[in-house]
């Protein structure tokens, strides 16, 4: 009985070793299973650089025209016919406005008979010249003749082939010559003035003349410029008068149109302080242009100009910029949000690399 309880003992103990070794065995089994499925360390590296990042400021603007020219009549007269369409597009030189051409065209008739009159003054003042001319060396060969002839009664009044009655008559007439001489040259100076007055007669009635056509030519009332058109102040039947104060019409040249910024000038003054002293680099000059209904401009603009000078009533300086504008979107007088790039500032960036 001792013998059979003593053998189940042992039996009892070699299976629980090995049931131990087994779950030994096992354990080391799973570790090394669950040590092959687990993915490698993962290590981030990130790099650190300096950079500069565009603070975008934004201001309110208001367009205006590139080219603006306010059209005056040049003569007095009475409009005939306006020659354009009202807001719409006309060239540089195009008429506009024709002017009562009649009183001109009478000017011009008479300053061309006032020229044609002018001018035969001047062959009538050369034919005189000529003719004093003719006459001066005529009484100069009469001059020549009579010194002649007393020359050669002289010698003969001198041994008494003559009588001294002779001799003193060729005297006389060598005297007659010259003063017939004296006066024939003064005729010849009178008409070579009389040239000159008809010159200068001929210059002023072509002045009068060019002054006339002038005059004609601006009953046409022509575009000082390419743009858009307002409404006519005047139609057809109004008087007009040369440099009158209402403008006929004003042009405005759209293409390219500005748009004018306004910025404090404690703003800018910090601006230009911080990129003197190296906390700030400068922007661009690009600008951006935000519409009044949110949308954006699809063309972007630069700075054109940059006041000298601050407004005393607001304590701004006003910023220009230059935007082309061959759709005519954007018109005079509208009011527009424009996004400037003034300064970029340096910042710190880190980019993480990947494992």
């Amino acid at each position: 009985m001792k013998h059979s309880t003593l053998a189940l003992v042992i039996a009892s103990v070699l299976s629980g070793a090995v049931l131990i070794g087994c779950d030994k065995n096992e354990d080391a089994a799973g570790a090394d299973a669950a040590q092959q499925q687990m993915p490698p360390a993962v290590v981030n590296v990130q790099t650190v650089t300096l950079d500069t990042v565009p603070q975008v400021q934004t201001f309110s603007g208001r367009t205006t025209a590139y080219q603006t020219a306010d059209v005056r009549p040049q003569v007095n007269g009475v409009i005939d016919e306006v020659l354009f369409r009202e807001g719409g597009n006309v060239k540089k030189g195009q008429p506009l406005y024709r002017i009562n051409t009649d009183n001109y065209a009478s000017s011009v008739t008479s300053g061309q008979a006032a020229v044609q009159q002018a001018q035969a003054n001047y062959q009538t003042a050369q034919a005189n010249n000529a003719n004093a001319k003719a006459e001066l060396a005529s009484r100069q060969a009469s001059l020549a003749q009579a010194q002649n002839d007393l020359q050669r009664l002289q010698g003969l009044v001198s041994i008494d082939a003559i009588s001294k009655q002779q001799y003193e008559q060729a005297q006389t007439q060598v005297r007659t010559a010259q003063a017939a001489v004296q006066s024939a040259a003064a005729a010849v100076g009178q008409t070579q003035a009389g040239i000159e007055s008809a010159k200068a007669g001929i210059q002023t009635a072509q002045a009068g003349l060019d002054a006339s056509n002038l005059d004609l030519n601006r009953t046409i009332v022509r575009a000082p410029l390419s743009g858009r058109t307002d409404r006519s102040s005047v139609t057809a039947g109004t008087l007009v008068s040369a440099g009158q104060a209402d403008p006929l019409v004003t042009i405005s040249r759209l293409d390219p149109i500005y748009v004018d910024i306004s910025q404090s000038s404690s703003e800018l003054l910090k601006l230009r302080q911080q990129i003197a002293e190296g906390k700030a680099q400068a922007g661009m000059n690009s600008v951006e242009l935000v519409l009044e209904d949110g949308s954006v401009y699809p063309a972007r603009g630069k700075l054109a100009l940059s006041e000298a000078k601050v407004d005393e009533s607001t304590g701004a300086v006003t910023l220009r910029a230059i935007f082309p504008n061959s759709n005519n979107i954007l018109l005079p007088g509208m009011y527009v949000t424009a996004r400037l790039t003034q300064r970029r500032l340096p910042m710190l960036h880190w980019y993480r690399k990947a494992p």
